[in-house]
């Protein structure tokens, strides 16, 4: 298998739009309000290969990705290609301040703590987006039928989703659960069938009471247009994230899952640059001192994973973030044994999977 090409081309065809990066602008310009934690990582990178000062936010991802096995060379290297973006990109790329940073800006976690609002506002507007109201549903003046999930289409244009679902709990933390992905559908496998199989692979994260972890599959060969596979009974845990059945804690619980088509990443490095992603949010939320708008801060996960990887050459599929209390899936599993199911549809126009994950109560 060829290396990795050059990273200066990888960043022309993102910024222009073209060649194998292509889908990445249009993804990225699509999901711009959620691209927020990029920019402020990439600039904090930026500012570590400067020599320049860090915020006390910038200081948390930075060392998140340091923690997470992110070289300074790697980080610094980011940084680079950051600051080679043109200003249109930006524009197109970052929601209002976070298009603006630059390494003299000082960027703090009281202002992420009052912009964060806004930002989850902004998520949950755009057509991708599901904010079920909970309570309503609990009242009767609404019904789960009157929040759809997103079309084929819509997930196809911006090539992710995104789920929240939030009640109060009101019950004490007694009962364990498991969140696991079980299978996996290929509808449509990327390129031409005739071209040659897939091999996809699947990132699982999760965040809550700001510790964040993550886990990937490992890459299913030889996956065609009509195929299905399984997870182990190890694979595919979004919690525990040790296969094994945990309570949930209080406040807010993020899960983001993401589906990508192996090409030319070393697996080490891919690992390295999904741990960053999401240390980087648990090192957000730590600066913060909140367990809300986790939303905000889960979904800007799928960019920074997103542009680490597309330097790595790999190619993004799609991706769904969850965000969620226990109380949800209190009232829903209300006895051991109970379960249910959800069934994910990743697509970006070209591949398309549907996931089948199952939320099972065990005491």
């Amino acid at each position: 298998m060829p290396p990795p090409r050059d990273k200066a081309k990888i960043l022309d065809e993102m910024v222009h739009g073209k060649g194998k990066q292509g889908k990445f602008r249009r993804k990225f310009a699509k999901n711009k309000e959620r691209n927020w934690l990029l920019s402020l990582t990439l600039n904090s990178f930026a500012k570590v290969d400067e020599g320049e000062s860090l915020s006390d936010v910038e200081s948390a991802v930075v060392k998140a990705a340091r923690d997470k096995g992110l070289s300074d060379e790697e980080i610094k290297e980011n940084g680079r290609l950051y600051k080679q973006l043109p200003e249109q990109a930006r524009k197109d790329f970052f929601p209002g301040k976070f298009a603006q940073l630059n390494t003299k800006t000082k960027y703090t976690a009281d202002e992420l703590k009052k912009d964060l609002p806004g930002i989850e506002e902004a998520i949950l507007r755009q057509p991708n987006a599901v904010n079920i109201d909970v309570e309503a549903i609990h009242a009767g003046t609404a019904h789960e039928r009157d929040f759809p999930e997103p079309s084929k289409e819509v997930i196809a244009e911006y090539g992710s989703g995104i789920l929240r679902a939030v009640a109060p709990n009101t019950s004490p933390p007694n009962p364990t659960y498991t969140l696991k992905a079980l299978r996996f559908r290929c509808n449509n496998e990327t390129g031409p069938d005739w071209w040659g199989a897939d091999e996809p692979y699947w990132i699982f994260g999760s965040t809550a009471g700001g510790t964040a972890t993550t886990t990937r599959s490992p890459t299913f060969g030889g996956i065609d247009t009509g195929d299905t596979a399984s997870f182990s009974t190890t694979t595919g845990c979004l919690w525990g994230t040790d296969c094994a059945p945990h309570d949930f804690p209080g406040g807010e619980i993020g899960a983001h899952i993401e589906l990508w088509e192996h090409d030319y990443g070393d697996p080490a490095r891919i690992q390295a640059g999904v741990a960053t992603a999401f240390a980087a949010a648990a090192g957000v939320l730590v600066a913060l001192g909140v367990t809300a708008w986790i939303g905000a801060v889960v979904a800007g996960v799928g960019a920074v994973i997103g542009w680490l990887l597309s330097f790595l050459d790999e190619d993004h599929i799609a991706d769904w973030t969850y965000v969620f209390t226990r109380q949800v899936l209190e009232d829903r599993l209300t006895k051991a044994g109970s379960v249910f199911e959800v069934y994910p549809r990743f697509t970006d126009g070209d591949g398309d999977y549907t996931l089948t994950v199952q939320a099972k109560r065990w005491a």
